[in-house]
Parts: structure tokens; C-alpha cells; sequence
């Protein structure tokens, strides 16, 4: 049922959207271990299975955001540099402030589109969304990037 190459895919995929190496594979854990409790896992695909892995993040993130109160003021303020052409590799906190300021929804389309190399109509069917809404979403998210990138630059150089 499950060979070692979809279960990296399924804990990369897990991975994206909490960020944490323990929480993805507990994610995951909870998603096969229930798979594999019902009685219709013969009918699995990559789309049940992003749909259940994204479900479960949500469900947990939910539980966690209920139990954690404490202030947003009291959250670290993160700061983009302005790259520059010397700087050819990207900083990693840059890409996960950047991808902090997205939804999960975002996140989770930009993941499969640039990390996974997924084509749109690959994502489309996983998805089970028109080809059409996705490569929106995706120049959406683009535009939304750039704007914020653009936003943090434009702070720096004022400052």
C-alpha cells in the first residue's frame, strides 16, 4: 500500500505545512494510522491523501492556537533584508517569513507548484480543483509575495 518513496512524499508534504519535523510526523502517523483502521483504503490516492494530511494540520493548528494564549505582542518581530546581487543563495529565514505571512491554502499550492516541481495540472487533480482556479491562486500568491517583499524594502530603506 505504501512504499517508502510516498511516505517521504506524504511527511515532505506534512512538513510544509507545519514546519516542524515531530509535528509532520505525528501528522502523518495519525492520518495513516486512521487510513488504515477504515475499511475503504483500497481507493487511496495522492489527493485523499494531501486533502487528509492538510485536514489533520488544520485540526491540530486549531487545537494548539485554542490552547496558546499568549499575546501577539509579545511574538519576535521578523525582518526581511533587501537582497542584493552578491547574495545568490537565499537566506531560509527569509523564505519561512515570507511563507509565515501566507494561509495554508497558499502555502500549501506554492509547496507543491515550487518545491515539489508539481505542474498546475498535476496540483489540479490532487486538489480535485479546476486548472483554471489554481493557476490564479497562484498568480495571486506570486503578486501577494511581491508586494510584501516590496513593502519590506521599501521600510528598510526608509528606516
Amino acid at each position: 500500500m505504501f512504499n517508502r518513496k510516498l511516505i517521504n512524499k506524504y511527511y515532505r508534504y506534512a512538513y510544509s505545512l507545519c514546519g516542524d519535523q515531530e509535528m509532520a510526523y505525528d501528522i502523518l502517523h495519525d492520518v495513516i494510522e486512521r487510513l488504515l483502521r477504515s475499511k475503504s483504503s483500497k481507493d487511496i490516492n495522492d489527493s485523499y491523501m494531501f486533502n487528509a494530511l492538510r485536514n489533520r494540520s488544520i485540526d491540530i493548528w486549531r487545537k494548539e492556537s485554542k490552547q496558546n494564549n499568549e499575546p501577539i505582542e509579545s511574538a519576535p518581530l521578523v525582518e526581511l533584508s533587501a537582497p542584493t546581487f552578491e547574495d545568490i543563495m537565499v537566506d531560509k529565514s527569509e523564505i519561512a517569513s515570507l511563507m509565515a505571512k501566507l494561509n495554508g491554502e497558499e502555502q500549501s499550492l506554492l509547496y507543491l507548484h515550487v518545491v515539489e516541481g508539481y505542474t498546475v495540472q498535476e496540483i489540479s487533480e490532487h486538489l480535485e480543483s479546476p486548472k483554471g482556479t489554481i493557476l490564479s491562486k497562484i498568480h495571486r500568491i506570486k503578486a501577494k509575495l511581491k508586494n510584501i517583499a516590496n513593502r519590506d524594502i521599501t521600510k528598510k530603506e526608509g528606516s
